[in-house]
């Protein structure tokens, strides 16, 4: 007990100093130290933010091409927003996704075709119509008319790559970051 009572005695000459986001709250049984350190934000390709109606995707590329929305590219100033429409499914979720057409041939994106490569928002992550790939989730309120969170799927630019359906085996679009 005589070596712990010095090692107090030597941690008091100290004196605790606050910095930015740091806070301390002394007691009677001791002082309490609280960190509040944010993150430094990450601005990655194709990072969603919501409004009550409308989405904002970050510039991403699929296989180097540029994504649109409504025929703009995301590249473009003012940035293209996407109409939230439809609302959520059954289980009160939504997807800003990424859709791909290709040539069923070759399996080629045409590049100057502005609706191969579109930022869609759908009531599901899948599509039989077009190459698909969830960005985000959409996790919404009872109410169905507001969002109240928003899940990142994505954070890379991507790369994307057709197969071909054959014996009986549907084609497939396969997603990953470039």
């Amino acid at each position: 007990m005589p070596a712990w009572n010095k090692l107090l005695e030597w941690a008091k000459q100290f004196r605790l100093l606050t910095g930015r986001g740091v806070r301390l709250t002394r007691t009677p049984n001791g002082t309490f130290i609280v960190a509040e350190q944010r993150g430094t934000p990450w601005d990655h390709p194709f990072k969603v933010m919501v409004s009550s109606t409308e989405a904002t995707v970050l510039l991403g590329t699929l296989s180097n091409q540029v994504p649109t929305i409504s025929g703009k590219r995301l590249d473009e100033e003012p940035a293209p927003t996407l109409k939230l429409l439809g609302g959520p499914n059954r289980d009160l979720r939504s997807w800003i996704c990424l859709d791909v057409q290709v040539d069923e041939t070759t399996g080629a994106i045409d590049p100057e075709n502005p609706k191969a490569v579109i930022i869609t928002h759908a009531r599901e992550p899948e599509s039989r119509e077009s190459g698909r790939h969830a960005l985000a989730i959409l996790i919404w309120n009872p109410d169905r008319s507001t969002i109240r969170r928003v899940h990142q799927i994505t954070h890379f630019n991507l790369q994307h790559r057709f197969i071909k359906a054959q014996a009986g085996k549907p084609s497939r679009h396969l997603f990953w970051p470039a």
